[in-house]
């Protein structure tokens, strides 16, 4: 159980997949894997979202879930605002990161300015960070939830791009559906909102005719 100190003696370029869970890890060290497509910390003890842009700006599956983001010592980083997607390459396809955030996901505008949800052009930060995402995964299992805060009452479902296929938010408390940038996309295959609760839109539809699984469980929808 006594902390390590790992040292990896390898051409740094050559390396496309990292794992790296359930090891106690609290941060990553000061490198840079300029081809790292698949990075997996998972399950670990970051407290607050490192700079992927210079450890891994080519990557484009992040697995980061169950780490408590939301004790990060700068509480600008201490819900998913814009300070923390910038934090991710925006060449990001799939994100996996429930249990990290309380709290509601932030808007922003087309300038990444914080605004108010649904504000007239506004987009999650999700939206705006990644606009090839095609699997967000916040569906918690265990561990932090996303949740109504003063900043966002009704805790919008977060919007996603149109390139968005898998799309799984549930077990959360998100209590209203964005009214764009979810119910209109049309590669949607894949969406799970179940055991939200108090989740409720009384003209919920889907555009999509890829859809495949639909879980709408435990919702007022």
């Amino acid at each position: 159980g006594a902390p390590r100190l790992i040292e990896i003696y390898y051409p740094p370029d050559n390396i496309t997949s990292l794992t790296l869970t359930s090891i106690g890890l609290s941060g990553l060290p000061a490198a840079s894997l300029s081809n790292l497509d698949q990075l997996n910390v998972s399950l670990n003890e970051i407290k607050q979202m490192p700079n992927l842009n210079l450890f891994s700006p080519s990557l484009k599956t992040l697995n980061i879930f169950r780490n408590n983001l939301y004790l990060a010592e700068n509480e600008d980083f201490r819900k998913l605002n814009v300070n923390v997607v910038n934090r991710m390459p925006s060449t990001i396809t799939s994100l996996n990161m429930y249990g990290t955030f309380f709290g509601s996901i932030r808007s922003v505008d087309s300038s990444g300015n914080e605004v108010a949800p649904e504000t007239a052009g506004s987009k999650s930060v999700l939206e705006y960070r990644f606009p090839s995402l095609v699997t967000l995964n916040i569906q918690r299992g265990s561990g932090p939830y996303f949740s109504p805060d003063e900043y966002d009452p009704d805790n919008y479902l977060p919007s996603v791009p149109n390139t968005c296929e898998n799309y799984y938010a549930g077990s959360n408390d998100f209590r209203k559906v964005p009214s764009s940038g979810l119910k209109n996309k049309t590669n949607l295959k894949n969406i799970s909102v179940r055991s939200n609760r108090r989740l409720r839109d009384d003209t919920f539809s889907l555009s999509s005719l890829q859809l495949e699984t639909v879980d709408l469980r435990s919702t007022d929808l």
